[in-house]
């Protein structure tokens, strides 16, 4: 049997019944998650770099202080903030705290 000649730039119906019917692999499915970050570095420098590109994006002013501060956390701690930007957001504001407390 020959195959079936659709007109230009379209597939056969066949083709298109079996296409959709064809579950898309999980890697393929887009995230809505925030990009997973392949290679976090492990030195402060690398981190910190990256650290404050972040911090930069909430807090310009204090950007430089606050990531001195989140620094002096252990690395997983870093690594679990630059995945989420929930988890950084929470650490920012703590260590606003800790700049400019409220007088009593």
């Amino acid at each position: 049997m020959l195959p079936m000649i659709a007109p230009h730039g379209m597939m056969p119906r066949y083709h298109q019944r079996n296409i959709r019917e064809q579950p898309i692999p999980i890697m393929m499915q887009p995230s809505v998650a925030k990009p997973v970050i392949d290679s976090l570095p492990t030195d402060k420098e690398a981190l910190g770099e990256r650290l404050y590109s972040e911090v930069e994006k909430y807090e310009p002013e204090e950007a430089g202080k606050i990531t001195g501060m989140l620094l002096e956390m252990q690395v997983e701690q870093i690594h679990g903030m630059l995945k989420d930007d929930e988890q950084l957001k929470r650490w920012i504001s703590k260590a606003k705290e800790v700049l400019n407390p409220i007088p009593a």
